[in-house]
């Protein structure tokens, strides 16, 4: 027999919140998580401020409606668990072939809070690579790889992670400000991939797509990178393509699909 919500600890009651939100699709109200967990809203709203102070939860206001989401946290232990099991498994074949097609170095990174993580990566077998650790962190706005994973997160959750209009400058071509950052989502959004145009190291150029999973949630980003001159005109368009193609298949891998209207430019008003 169920535990009544009054025998539950705050820990049991969090991870109801949790496990609510981590089967839906489009976030819940706190009507609707007391409902599904049988918790007052009372104690939604604490638990979820409590949660979201550590990044496991975020909210946002649809049509005046305040609804809760899974946070940044949430998003990337799910992405270190998958790692633990068959993700390398997933991931290698599909990096390696796209390193070795285009003769440059493809990167894996997965989002946390305002940061981009390295977490896996492929050298093409011969000529020059760009590569940076596992592990390096990035400032996402300056980084193919975040900005990617930045432009399928809601406007309003990238207010919550850049609180502050001014960002960090990473190299004279850094984006700058919060206007400027939320104008090249939009347009990564039109266009399916980001490019980081020496935004994050000068002499270092690359193009970004993510992978997603069920309910449109963006487990990581696959990047390719080179020098500047290593993407430029029909190399940058052979890479765009590579890279779009390499993450629709491995989103189809881990059961999820490219959005509709991903890479979809908007109608000319």
């Amino acid at each position: 027999m169920a535990a009544s919500s009054g025998d539950l600890s705050s820990l049991e009651k969090g991870l109801a919140v949790l496990r609510e939100l981590a089967a839906g699709e489009s976030g819940m109200t706190a009507g609707q998580l007391s409902t599904a967990t049988s918790l007052n809203r009372t104690t939604i709203y604490r638990l979820c401020d409590a949660l979201e102070r550590g990044g496991w939860t975020m909210r946002t206001s649809d049509d005046d409606a305040t609804r809760f989401e899974l946070g940044v946290a949430a998003h990337g232990l799910a992405v270190l668990i998958t790692n633990k099991y068959d993700t390398e498994a997933r991931l290698r074949p599909v990096i390696s072939e796209l390193s070795q097609a285009l003769g440059k170095t493809v990167h894996v990174g997965a989002l946390e809070r305002a940061e981009v993580v390295h977490v896996a990566r492929a050298l093409p077998s011969s000529g020059l690579s760009v590569a940076a650790r596992l592990g390096t962190r990035e400032h996402a706005h300056c980084s193919g790889l975040g900005k990617a994973l930045l432009a399928t997160l809601s406007p309003a959750v990238v207010d919550e992670l850049f609180p502050t209009d001014e960002l960090p400058r990473q190299t004279e071509r850094s984006i700058v400000t919060r206007k400027a950052l939320h104008e090249e989502l939009a347009r990564i959004r039109a266009a399916g991939y980001a490019l980081d145009d020496e935004e994050g190291t000068l002499g270092v150029r690359c193009v970004a797509s993510p992978v997603f999973t069920s309910g449109g949630r963006a487990l990581f980003a696959l990047s390719v990178t080179s020098v500047p001159a290593g993407l430029l005109g029909d190399d940058l368009t052979r890479a765009v393509d590579a890279v779009r193609g390499a993450a629709a298949l491995l989103s189809a891998s881990f059961g999820g699909a490219v959005p509709s209207g991903w890479g979809t430019p908007a109608p000319a008003t």
